[in-house]
């Protein structure tokens, strides 16, 4: 008999809860079947929903809290369940930081021998809600806004998004029946920010607000950055600001430093940490990124930028560097990029991370030359299962 066929979507069981997964659902068995149920805590007897069969997992939904746990929290949002935006809604916020951090010394230890306490605490956020100054909506078929869920791909229709920034919300609630003729609508603003970026431009009528626009203007620490239609930058401002408290507060870096800012974006670190250090150079490979933080940096004497792969132009002599700042995208670092680093040996390198999964991949190639002084996470996505770190190195002696 196969016992997966024994089980069909909208079959309801009883079962419990063991653990967390990597991606802030919790890990259970039905039938001796690896099942992944959102909505829950582990050590929670609950009854559930199976949402989806597939070969390799059964996915479900809580639908009842049987036994709770001492760590779970009232449910403040009408769409939880249907959009999995939010794994870790229904947790307290306290547990939602150790849950990250225990996630992260796991990872982490897959490929290092770490020492106790080099991985600190969670860095939380200052506010858990509104924090978000850019949203990625789906469109249906009549130009409502929404979201799809992780399992059921249904299109979920949200009239406000409790991650989103007030600024969002009420851009969402104007375009709402007004964006048919797109799939997807991209919309930056925040209460930090100049004007809104709401991209594709919509041209159906009676749209009362401006959209196309290609850049808008952000705020961080009484600084103005520019950000293009297709330039990257941090969704919450609040954990950008603690990271370089966090950086400027450190060792890392001091008057005579002379930084390489690799994944440099539009220039935000270099920018912000400029007024503290000798020079810096950053690289980004994003030409529309550069021109951004060209504009950005204007006034600033001992900023520059260049266009261009980091794993191509670290290799670069015209440069010294004795500190280098990598931030790049979820896949983590290319190969030839920490190579260059291991050929080049900065003293010090400070590596700000997204994804714990190819951080660890590439903290154990620096290991080989650098010591992991410190890791330190940030909340930068509360009620998700993202994690933001920062970790410095420091080149060994001989």
């Amino acid at each position: 008999m196969n016992m997966q066929t024994d089980i069909k979507n909208g079959d309801v069981f009883e079962i419990e809860l063991e653990a967390w997964t990597d991606q802030g659902e919790t890990l259970s068995h039905i039938n001796g079947l690896r099942t992944v149920v959102f909505g829950g805590i582990p050590g929670e007897r609950v009854r559930v929903e199976i949402l989806r069969v597939k070969k390799e997992y059964v996915a479900a939904k809580v639908l009842e809290t049987l036994s709770a746990s001492k760590d779970r929290q009232p449910i403040d949002c009408p769409y939880f369940g249907e959009c999995t935006g939010c794994q870790y809604r229904h947790v307290t916020y306290t547990t939602q930081l150790e849950v990250k951090k225990r996630y992260l010394e796991e990872v982490l230890s897959s490929n290092l021998s770490l020492h106790n306490g080099i991985v600190k605490d969670v860095v939380p956020s200052p506010t858990q809600d509104n924090y978000r100054n850019h949203a990625r909506f789906t469109i249906n078929k009549e130009g409502m806004l929404g979201f799809i869920g992780k399992e059921t791909r249904r299109f979920v229709h949200i009239t406000k998004c409790l991650l989103m920034s007030d600024h969002i919300n009420n851009l969402m609630g104007t375009l709402q029946g007004k964006a048919a003729q797109t799939r997807q609508l991209s919309i930056r603003a925040s209460e930090f920010s100049e004007g809104h970026l709401i991209q594709p431009k919509l041209k159906e009528a009676g749209i009362d607000v401006d959209t196309g626009q290609p850049f808008y203007y952000e705020h961080i620490n009484a600084n103005r950055f520019k950000v293009a239609s297709p330039s990257f930058f941090q969704v919450n401002n609040d954990q950008v600001s603690n990271i370089i408290e966090a950086i400027l507060g450190s060792d890392m870096i001091d008057e005579n430093s002379r930084v390489l800012d690799a994944y440099a974006g539009v220039g935000t670190l270099a920018i912000l940490i400029a007024p503290y250090v000798k020079y810096v150079l950053g690289i980004e490979d994003s030409a529309a990124a550069v021109a951004d933080a060209n504009e950005n940096s204007d006034g600033l004497a001992n900023v520059s930028f260049e266009v261009g792969k980091t794993e191509d132009l670290i290799f670069s002599k015209d440069f010294d560097f004795d500190v280098a700042i990598l931030d790049p995208s979820r896949k983590g670092c290319a190969p030839e990029a920490l190579q260059g680093l291991l050929e080049r040996t900065p003293e010090k390198i400070i590596y700000i991370s997204c994804e714990p999964k190819t951080l660890s991949r590439d903290l154990a190639v620096l290991n080989t030359k650098y010591e992991i002084m410190e890791v330190i996470p940030f909340d930068m996505f509360p009620h998700t299962y993202h994690l933001e770190s920062m970790t410095f190195l420091r080149l060994r002696n001989g």
